[in-house]
């Protein structure tokens, strides 16, 4: 079958891109072919106005008014992900061709991070599409929904066709059931339906560091964060190697592997570092960033230590709702 994935933007979120990887990489495994819709956004009107200004009056750049995948994001993506011509608006020839819609993973169904196009998360931009229109692992991030009412309402009118439907959080079934009126089971995030050593593959260019150290994934500076890098690194007496996501990333994908991967231990408040730092079996301290979604981290904490099973589950569960009885 071919499958469209509809996910979070594939920006410079580590954990974002690899969870997508991981996701077509399974696809195909089971003989599907996917394609991510590589919606990018647009920088909101009074942000691209604000720039301009600030190029006229202090000579600054101006900012852009489409956003673009900065390097060396667009090299993993490019060469390693199966995508559709970047659009920046769902529509229905998106649809055309394809066997079967599939929302996930990540906080696709949470509001604050597709405040303009949550509905499309749903797959309203789908029309009357009569293939499969499935959700895997989708997230809403928190133990509730933050949508409005009238954005609750607009998803409503579409959830009713999504089947079937995963979540990411056990929070999530109660949602989908109290707020939607469907229902759904729980699967792991993508990323664990790959073996860790489908990632060391991906890192295994990138030379190994001997010297040992801890390596510390943080995505949002807080004072507690410093205390307990500090902390570490005099318990330990090893130096700190740190990285962050977004603007200020500096390393390929594969060399945040890498990191991972040599690192003595990990401290991050990242979802996706702690379930790297799991897959690589690594000690992991995890800070738990409530900003990013709280529940996401207790889920952590609940799946258990069988690996290969939480990869079965997963495997399972995509097998049977692409299978042609769905059809």
């Amino acid at each position: 079958m071919k499958v469209a994935i509809v996910t979070q933007p594939l920006m410079a979120n580590y954990g974002g891109i690899l969870q997508n990887y991981a996701l077509q990489q399974v696809l195909k495994q089971l003989g599907h072919e996917p394609v991510t819709i590589d919606w990018l956004p647009t920088t909101p009107l009074k942000w691209y106005l604000r720039g301009l200004l600030r190029m006229i009056v202090k000579g600054v750049p101006y900012r852009r008014l489409f956003c673009v995948r900065s390097e060396p994001f667009e090299t993993f993506v490019r060469s390693r992900l199966n995508l559709t011509p970047t659009v920046r608006c769902y529509r229905k020839s998106l649809t055309k061709g394809m066997d079967a819609l599939l929302a996930g993973s990540d906080q696709v169904w949470r509001p604050g991070y597709s405040p303009r196009l949550l509905p499309d998360m749903f797959f309203r931009f789908a029309g009357d599409f009569r293939g499969i229109r499935m959700a895997y692992a989708a997230s809403f991030g928190t133990d509730h929904w933050e949508a409005s009412p009238s954005l609750k309402a607009q998803c409503l009118r579409y959830a009713k066709a999504i089947h079937p439907v995963s979540v990411r959080e056990q929070t999530g079934i109660d949602i989908c059931r109290q707020e939607l009126g469907i229902a759904a089971v729980q699967m792991p995030d993508p990323v664990f339906l790959l073996p860790a050593a489908a990632y060391l593959d991906l890192c295994a260019g990138i030379p190994r560091t001997e010297e040992p150290y801890i390596a510390a994934y943080i995505l949002d500076d807080r004072e507690e964060v410093d205390a307990q890098l500090a902390r570490t690194a005099a318990e330990s007496g090893l130096p700190i190697r740190r990285c962050t996501a977004g603007k200020d990333a500096t390393l390929s994908v594969e060399e945040w592997l890498a990191l991972f991967r040599d690192a003595r231990e990990v401290v991050t408040d990242s979802f996706h570092g702690s379930v790297i730092a799991r897959l690589l079996d690594k000690k992991c301290t995890t800070l738990c960033n409530e900003q990013r979604g709280k529940t996401r981290f207790d889920e952590l904490n609940r799946l258990g230590t069988d690996l290969e099973a939480l990869r079965q589950k997963g495997l399972s569960f995509l097998r049977d709702a692409l299978s042609h009885n769905n059809e």
